[in-house]
């Protein structure tokens, strides 16, 4: 499906943090694209040299501008630097994607598929195992068969990429406002992440900062569809951040669905 004017132009927003190894196979997957990014905004949350390196090695690889956002490592931050990213974003409509999963080849043009004025999305992700993961690095591409168990069993139907899927369960799939929310898989307008003034800064360390945005995108009116059957991504297998403040945090979730309102107070305003 080749880009025309029919299709809003696309920032591609990655999140990132002290992993170029797996960054430089995200951004080389990006780049492959049927339908590529009109630019790359990278939210880095405090990685090192490296990544920077990595980041200015790639960049004079291609014409797509790659813009690199970084912040102090204070801890895990990502409402914050997502936030400062969406700012940078110049283009009408961003796809949202972490740093440590790899994009099949359609994955823009699936989601531009079943794009809609006042609507966002909401994908999934397949699962790798440890050794694919380990596999996939070392040969620094994707390696999905190298391994008979390398799709973990509970993520293979994401796996699948049809036309005929998608659109059916766009209809009926993950209809509730907390249905099937990965922060690593969305997008959205971004005139709506702006009228509801971005993440919530409120959120610090790992957890339910992306459910916090799409209660609110839900709550202005925005219609949430999940895309099942394209838009497929490979997670990259890793340690997983503490999750001493989730707790926390799913207080503020619950406070947010208790109120019913969209626009948070210390949100991506502050750096427009």
């Amino acid at each position: 499906m080749p880009k025309t004017k029919n299709y809003p132009d696309i920032s591609l927003l990655v999140t990132t943090y002290n992993w170029p190894q797996a960054l430089e196979l995200v951004l080389k997957s990006a780049l492959c694209q049927t339908i590529p990014p009109d630019e790359i905004v990278i939210a880095d949350d405090g990685s090192r040299e490296e990544t920077k390196t990595l980041i200015d090695t790639i960049r004079e690889s291609t014409s797509i501008p790659i813009v690199h956002v970084w912040q102090e490592d204070k801890g895990f931050r990502a409402a914050k630097i997502r936030n400062k990213a969406i700012a940078r974003c110049t283009k009408d409509y961003i796809v949202q994607i972490d740093g440590d999963c790899i994009l099949e080849r359609h994955f823009i043009q699936d989601h531009l598929s079943l794009l809609k004025e006042n609507r966002f999305l909401c994908g999934r992700r397949v699962y790798l195992d440890p050794k694919a993961t380990e596999t996939t690095l070392s040969r620094k591409k994707l390696s999905l068969w190298a391994h008979p168990s390398s799709i973990d069993y509970r993520s293979y139907l994401n796996n699948i990429r049809s036309n005929t899927m998608r659109q059916l369960f766009a209809k009926y799939y993950g209809r509730g406002v907390l249905d099937y929310i990965s922060g690593c898989n969305m997008s959205y307008w971004r005139k709506d992440i702006l009228a509801i003034n971005g993440y919530n800064e409120a959120y610090e360390g790992w957890g339910a900062e992306d459910d916090d945005v799409v209660v609110r995108l839900f709550n202005m009116g925005v219609e949430k569809c999940c895309i099942k059957g394209g838009a497929v991504q490979y997670h990259l297998e890793h340690t997983y951040n503490s999750q001493d403040r989730l707790q926390i945090n799913r207080e503020l979730l619950k406070k947010q669905l208790e109120k019913g309102t969209y626009r948070t107070e210390k949100g991506v305003s502050q750096y427009l």
